[in-house]
């Protein structure tokens, strides 16, 4: 049996002039608990985005009761995937950030 994988694609969000500005104007101390507040950030959303799987797809005992139309199924891949770009989204978005910090530091 083979799986097939779904390539998800998403326009990335840049980082607004008005927030690099923001950044410029900051000590080292403080662009490094941005840092650091990014990096939680950014591994929660990677956690919520994988996860994403098991809140559409994975069969429990409420679910296994009601069978779904194809209809039903198209909707929910199609939440999955919504939902799955935006948090690839914020999480491109947290790199970027993570990364200009890490070059003003520097």
């Amino acid at each position: 049996m083979s799986r097939s994988t779904t390539e998800i694609i998403f326009e990335p969000i840049d980082i607004e002039q008005g927030d690099i500005n923001y950044f410029n104007n900051q000590t080292t101390e403080i662009l490094r608990r941005f840092i650091n507040n990014f990096k939680e950030e950014f591994q929660y959303l990677e956690t919520q985005s994988f996860y994403l799987k098991h809140k559409y797809f994975i069969i429990n005992k409420t679910n296994l009761i009601d069978t779904l139309d194809w209809d039903e199924v198209r909707e929910r891949q199609n939440k999955y995937i919504k939902e799955k770009q935006q948090y690839l989204q914020q999480i491109d978005l947290k790199k970027q950030k993570i990364d200009l910090l890490k070059h003003i530091i520097n």
